[in-house]
């Protein structure tokens, strides 16, 4: 296997490409991200807090 311009030119189109999205598009990927945890989050929390509401009730009900 032989290593030639083409194969160098390649390579470094390819490391600068991944540089330049490290730098430019990955941050709003993260940050988005963190924010879909945090509303993920938020989410558990509040289908947690009905279901004891939920069963609050029906052991009211059951109880009259």
């Amino acid at each position: 296997m032989s290593f030639d311009l083409t194969t160098l030119g390649l390579v470094l189109t390819f490391v600068v490409f991944v540089f330049f999205v490290m730098k430019t598009v990955w941050p709003v990927i993260a940050k988005g991200l963190q924010e879909r945890k945090a509303v993920n989050a938020n989410d558990v929390k509040s289908d947690t807090q009905e279901q004891h509401s939920l069963k609050k009730a029906i052991d009211n009900k059951v109880q009259l």
